[in-house]
Formats: structure tokens, sequence, C-alpha cells
């Protein structure tokens, strides 16, 4: 089952590659990676796309975009729209995951009765 984690970015070159290499330990696979830059004037577009030439894998699948219209809201969106998996998290970018997170969700078995948390036609992860 893939896993798809969107991440909206502003603004955070000092920041990023720590909450990317959080992303990029998980030993779940396969996940898929948007990274939706929302109009960063300092190298954040650009260190989403130096990660995605050097990581980008079958199983780790990473897509860079840029989304102008201001705001995390509209980012997520654009990233939600790209997504190609039955399963999605969302992440800040100033966020780091905890190590084997992906393996741990995955793994949970809800109580009986209880529905997965859901938006639309995918399956939220929090």
């Amino acid at each position: 089952m893939r896993i798809s984690i969107v991440i909206p970015v502003y603004n955070r070159s000092n920041l990023l590659l720590r909450t990317l290499d959080t992303i990029w330990r998980q030993t779940y696979r396969p996940l898929e990676l948007i990274l939706v830059d929302n109009g960063s004037t300092d190298l954040t577009l650009q260190i989403c796309k130096d990660y995605q030439a050097k990581y980008n894998s079958d199983d780790f699948v990473i897509t860079v975009c840029q989304e102008l219209k201001a705001g995390a809201n509209a980012a997520r969106n654009k990233g939600l729209s790209l997504v190609k998996s039955d399963y999605v998290s969302f992440y800040d970018s100033d966020d780091e995951m905890m190590e084997n997170r992906m393996n741990f969700q995955t793994s949970v078995e809800l109580p009986a009765g209880m529905p997965p948390v859901s938006h639309a036609d995918r399956i939220l992860l929090m």
C-alpha cells in the first residue's frame, strides 16, 4: 500500500532538509512525497528539486511543484490533487517524523466499528 505525504513549503531553506531526511529514513515503502512550493524567495524550491534528483526512486517517488496562490491551504490542496495513492498524510515543512512512524501507522488495527479518518476518496493518516 503506497502512502502519500504532502508538504507545503515556503521559505524553509534552513529547516527543510531535516524534515525531508526524517521522511527518507522511514523504513516503510512505497512512499510518495509531494513537495508544494508556495512562492518561496529563498533556496527552498532548489532544495526540493535537489532532493528529488538525489532520492527519487520507484519506491520513494518525489514530486515537486509550485502553487502561486498564497497560503498553506492552497498548497495542500494542490498537493492533494496530485496524490496517486489511497492514503495520504499531511506534514508541515518544519515537522520531524518519528522513526518507523509509517510502519506503526500501517500496522495499527482500528477498533471494531471505528472508521479511519477520511477525506473525499482518500484515507488520511494522522
